[in-house]
């Protein structure tokens, strides 16, 4: 009877290199995993739902701003060109998990034909649809960054007036000038998502409890 020589044992190093290539892919293995599984949180669902559907409202304002008023059928298409992101600045929303408020001159079919062209250019990759300027994101990241840095200057600084009125205008200046960047980071990675299986509902004018005028997007959800 022959006997096979036995494999060799793997050594240390060779050990410590397959842990090393698989451990990437393992780790965003879980992290996928866990993030699902956060997701079957109802609290978690309905945050995950808000941000996509404030990333959809922000591209609607985007598409509104940038396009002249279309009086379109029903049934009518039109293709819109790549818009310049120019804002106009009578468009603002205010979104939830089951829709989201816009306010601002259009009509009802105007803003159907700007939601499907919104929904449709975040999900071709149009990402910096998502992102505004004039969202409280860049309200809330500015205040925060500006708090952080006064504090820090009064801090830091001799306890002389001059001194601190220095120190306090440059944290003002430079929470300015930082500000924007945060705040598009804050949105892209806190406040709002890509729309995955949104599905956009009826869209109807109201008026919010102030009175105002106002159109309400309401969206659903697959599990819905």
């Amino acid at each position: 009877m022959t006997v096979s020589p036995a494999s060799p044992a793997p050594t240390l190093t060779e050990l410590f290199e397959a842990v090393s290539l698989n451990l990437p892919t393992q780790l965003e293995t879980l992290q996928d995993n866990l993030q699902a599984a956060a997701l079957q949180l109802p609290a978690l669902q309905a945050l995950h739902q808000t941000q996509q559907v404030h990333a959809l409202e922000h591209a609607t304002i985007w598409i509104l701003s940038n396009h002249p008023e279309v009086l379109l059928s029903p049934g009518q298409s039109q293709t819109p060109a790549k818009p310049e992101l120019q804002d106009d600045r009578r468009f603002h929303g205010l979104s939830t998990a089951q829709g989201f408020l816009l306010y601002g001159p259009t009509s009802t079919v105007r803003l159907d034909w700007s939601v499907k062209t919104a929904l449709r250019q975040l999900q071709a990759g149009e990402t910096q649809l998502a992102l505004h300027p004039r969202c409280g994101t860049h309200i809330a990241a500015q205040a925060l960054l500006t708090a952080g840095l006064a504090t820090a200057s009064l801090a830091l600084m001799p306890p002389k007036p001059f001194a601190q009125l220095a120190g306090l205008m440059g944290a003002i200046a430079t929470a300015a000038k930082l500000s924007p960047n945060l705040g598009n980071w804050c949105q892209a990675n806190l406040t709002t998502a890509i729309p995955q299986a949104l599905k956009i509902g009826a869209i109807r004018p109201i008026q919010d409890p102030a009175g105002q005028p106002a159109h309400f997007v309401s969206v659903s959800w697959p599990a819905d």
